[in-house]
């Protein structure tokens, strides 16, 4: 469980800022989950509402679902949806007006209990990003596996460059369009 960055001294309170946070909803919108990303750590961290305006440092309880998951349930089942192994990546291509998701169990013992989480991609064409790196197409393969008898198509895409992640890429690309 992670603690409140405030309820530690100066240095960690700093290490711990909050310096992202992705919403995680249901079907219906409703706010199940975050995930956090601190400054000077590498660590992410989970909150869940705790249903009197506060949080709670853990996800006991909490359905697993697609992040973005109303806009991919909204969006054209013709369109392709890309998943990526990161909420800052969907949140990129999701600028660029495509469907995006990802799936916040990273790890592979979550992943086991994540399995219903992939139910809205039925039927679906499906495009799966990697960061570039031995785990990120670790992942992919993974992922590519669980969705074989749920995805109409599925389609594995390499970006350009060691460890070069969607959102990263997308930022190099724009900054030598630009200059």
């Amino acid at each position: 469980m992670i603690s409140e960055p405030t309820t530690l001294g100066a240095a960690a309170a700093t290490r711990c800022e909050i310096v992202a946070s992705y919403d995680y909803r249901d079907a219906a919108g409703a706010l199940l989950c975050q995930t956090l990303r601190y400054r000077a750590w590498s660590r992410r961290g989970w909150r869940r509402p705790d249903g009197n305006g506060g949080w709670v440092y853990n996800l006991k309880g909490v359905a697993r679902v697609l992040y973005r998951l109303p806009e991919l349930l909204a969006a054209d089942p013709a369109k392709w949806v890309f998943i990526v192994q990161r909420e800052s990546d969907a949140d990129a291509l999701a600028t660029l007006g495509l469907v995006a998701t990802c799936n916040a169990a990273r790890r592979a013992a979550e992943r086991a209990a994540a399995r219903l989480a992939w139910a809205p991609l039925a039927g679906r064409r499906v495009a799966i990003i990697p960061q570039n790196n031995v785990k990120g197409w670790i992942w992919a393969d993974d992922t590519a596996e669980r969705l074989a008898a749920t995805a109409s198509e599925i389609k594995l895409v390499s970006l350009p460059g060691r460890d070069m992640c969607v959102a990263g890429w997308l930022a190099r690309t724009r900054k030598e369009t630009v200059t």
